[in-house]
């Protein structure tokens, strides 16, 4: 969208700021995850934050967003 409506030049440093953003909202998401089942659980920190990179791996490889339509479908007719 943004290629045809602004210039290519615009257009990248907009996909670069969304990706930037994204990476940070993740990074807060796994620190904050991170520290909460830490205490929850006294797992170590290093090895909760390699489990939720594992399991949003594992996420991604099988099936990603369409897993989540699939999870959502089935949440709606439970």
């Amino acid at each position: 969208y943004f290629s045809s409506s602004y210039s290519p030049r615009c257009a990248a440093l907009i996909g670069a700021a969304n990706v930037l953003y994204f990476l940070i909202w993740l990074t807060a998401q796994f620190v904050v995850g991170g520290k909460l089942l830490t205490e929850l659980t006294s797992v170590p920190y290093h090895l909760v934050i390699l489990s939720m990179g594992f399991v949003t791996l594992l996420y991604l490889w099988l099936g990603g967003f369409l897993a989540l339509l699939r999870t959502d479908a089935l949440q709606f007719f439970i």
